[in-house]
């Protein structure tokens, strides 16, 4: 399997990968459309020296000191997430505070800087805004009397932001659709893996045009078949057929010839069924095994393959038989006798029949081929 062929799996199901990303981000929309919203504003303050509070000469110390304890700006973070500021923000805007439970606020410091930043999420755009504004006052108040040489100076006051921080479902549909078209992607190589053509997944078994098995297949079966035959003493006959003799595949177009070759290879393991294996062992030459069978029968089924292939695709055959008998032969001497009862059938100049050789003479096959 290389990359072309998973990319020509993909290419031709392009319309399961479109479906794919599709479903998900119907899904991630209709998630994220019944999901509450959630709404979030951020107010910001600026902790500065309180120039009024602190005498000339004490001015260039309270910056210092500003500047080297963070922590003083971590208490003005602190405060604003008390529980009495949230209760006097909660007074302040006209909303009982029961209300206001789920709201969840929070502060920090701007890393580098002595920015404070007050951030409250909340299902209603509206209160989220006020309720951060009114944290961020009431913490200004507050903290007034905990440093009286600083002060919050406010920076950004919150507003009500028209779309939800959560969910985002912009990003969620995008999100889905990426990984829908990942999915996509996935399961129509997968599905082009599973249902290629069983050639490529026993590579260098099958034939690709016939879909009838290679010669090296057929010769380790063959040698096989040979040892077991021997063993038990049963015939192995073994025949080639020669197909095409009058040259119609050659004179057609290569889709015809392939759509041709391949009802060739389906012609012909239909009709064998389990009493045989073919495969072709070269452009015009199939090679038959059939365990457990003698000449006669041989040319029984024999006859019944040409004569299909005759009717269904008006194929002018030739065959040689030869049978393996427990003489010790070896296959390549084995499949020369069988090239050769093929030789002597080719040349009888009657096309429209198929002559048969055996071990013990030929007898001759009629065909239905005119």
């Amino acid at each position: 399997m290389d990359d072309r062929a998973v990319v020509s799996w993909v290419v031709r199901r392009w319309w399961l990968v479109l479906l794919v990303a599709l479903d998900a981000m119907l899904i991630a929309y209709l998630v994220a459309d019944y999901q509450p919203r959630v709404y979030e504003s951020t107010a910001s303050y600026l902790v500065r020296l309180n120039a009024g509070a602190v005498a000339d000469k004490s001015i260039i110390s309270a910056v210092d000191t500003l500047s080297n304890r963070p922590e003083i700006v971590s208490t003005y973070a602190s405060v604003a997430t008390s529980r009495a500021v949230r209760e006097q923000a909660a007074a302040d805007i006209g909303v009982p505070g029961d209300q206001l439970l789920d709201y969840q606020v929070r502060s920090r410091v701007v890393p580098g800087t002595n920015t404070l930043e007050i951030a409250v999420r909340g299902d209603e755009p509206a209160t989220v805004a006020s309720f951060a504004n009114a944290i961020g006052e009431r913490t200004r108040a507050t903290s007034g009397s905990l440093y009286t040489i600083y002060t919050l100076e406010p920076l950004d006051a919150a507003f009500a932001r028209a779309w939800p921080t959560s969910p985002n479902v912009q990003f969620d549909v995008a999100l889905a659709g990426g990984l829908g078209l990942l999915l996509g992607v996935v399961l129509a190589a997968l599905l082009g893996y599973l249902r290629r053509p069983i050639e490529h997944s026993v590579q260098g078994i099958l034939d690709e045009e016939t879909g009838l098995f290679e010669k090296r297949y057929f010769s380790l079966r063959l040698r096989e078949e040979m040892a077991r035959a021997k063993r038990a003493g049963y015939p192995l006959s073994v025949a080639m057929i020669e197909i095409d003799r009058s040259d119609k595949l050659a004179g057609i177009s290569p889709e015809v010839r392939g759509l041709a070759l391949q009802q060739l290879g389906r012609s012909v393991e239909s009709t064998l069924r389990d009493t045989g294996l073919a495969a072709r062992i070269d452009e015009r030459i199939i090679a038959v095994m059939l365990p457990e069978t003698t000449a006669v029968s041989a040319r029984d089924i024999l006859a019944e393959v040409t004569g299909q292939l005759a009717s269904r695709l008006g194929l002018d055959c030739t065959v040689g038989i030869t049978v393996y008998r427990d003489t010790g032969n070896e296959q390549s001497k084995l499949l020369a006798r069988a090239t050769k009862a093929l030789e002597e059938s080719a040349a009888d100049s009657t096309v429209a029949s198929v002559r048969a050789f055996s071990g013990n003479g030929s007898q001759r096959v009629q065909s239905a081929a005119g």
